[in-house]
């Protein structure tokens, strides 16, 4: 991304404006909006880890996060699933060769936006999975919106969840759904989040805290967490730069 390439797509299944960079080898379909500092962060960290890498590209689609939220509180992965593959076939006529979501709750439709996908999916689950394995974690606690919590990441996690209590849930839900409609983190939401983590941590055994929410780096960006935690956007993105670079070497673009 050298050449600092970046398309900007409205989240619709045809779009009526889009840019195409030719010649690339190399194109990331990435769907932000879920909320907007999270796609923001994505892109610039994925435009960091590339930046010595010319065949390398990024088209950025936004996403409704309200609409992608009823869906999820009505339970409609089917729905869900074709909003979001309308928007990943957006991309992927737009010349995008694998996609991504800059958010965890959508995976909730994982398995049937891998069917109705038209290009393959660099998903935040599996990514985690691998990264939880390679450190030996085998208790965790995740720190999300409710829905992640409360399914452990809707049945997908390989390590035994250990939950909060419902009055936590409601807790983390209520502070991380803020941060993902652009509310500035505060100290108390620190301390807050802190105090419930040790809780679990002490009370629970739990061996880390995975932060299953991409908006959380607007609460951790400048300063990390006091307590053992596993960033899920970074391990997602460091998958994603991987699989491009892999993509890349290989010429199956």
């Amino acid at each position: 991304m050298s050449d600092g390439s970046l398309a900007l797509l409205r989240g619709s299944a045809e779009p009526s404006r889009k840019w195409v960079h030719c010649g690339e080898i190399v194109t990331l379909g990435l769907i932000g909006g879920l909320g907007v500092p999270a796609g923001i962060h994505y892109y610039e960290s994925i435009a960091r880890a590339s930046q010595d890498n010319g065949d390398v590209s990024v088209f950025l689609a936004h996403a409704d996060l309200e609409k992608a939220r009823n869906f999820v509180v009505a339970g409609d992965a089917d729905g869900l699933a074709r909003y979001l593959s309308g928007i990943l076939t957006s991309l992927s006529r737009a010349g995008a060769t694998i996609g991504a979501i800059a958010a965890v709750t959508p995976h909730l439709c994982l398995e049937q936006l891998r069917s109705a996908s038209p290009i393959p999916i660099v998903d935040l689950p599996s990514t985690l999975n691998d990264a939880l394995a390679e450190r030996g974690l085998h208790r965790v606690s995740l720190f999300g919106t409710s829905f992640v919590a409360e399914t452990d990441l809707f049945g997908y996690l390989d390590a035994e969840a250990v939950k909060p209590s419902p009055q936590e849930i409601q807790e983390i839900d209520a502070i991380y759904t803020s941060l993902a409609r652009g509310v500035a983190g505060t100290q108390n939401d620190r301390e807050r989040i802190s105090a419930i983590a040790r809780r679990l941590l002490d009370r629970e055994g739990a061996e880390a805290i995975v932060l299953a929410g991409t908006d959380f780096v607007a609460l951790y960006d400048s300063q990390p967490p006091d307590f053992p935690a596993v960033d899920a956007s970074r391990v997602h993105v460091d998958a994603i730069v991987k699989r491009m670079a892999q993509d890349l070497g290989s010429g199956t673009a």
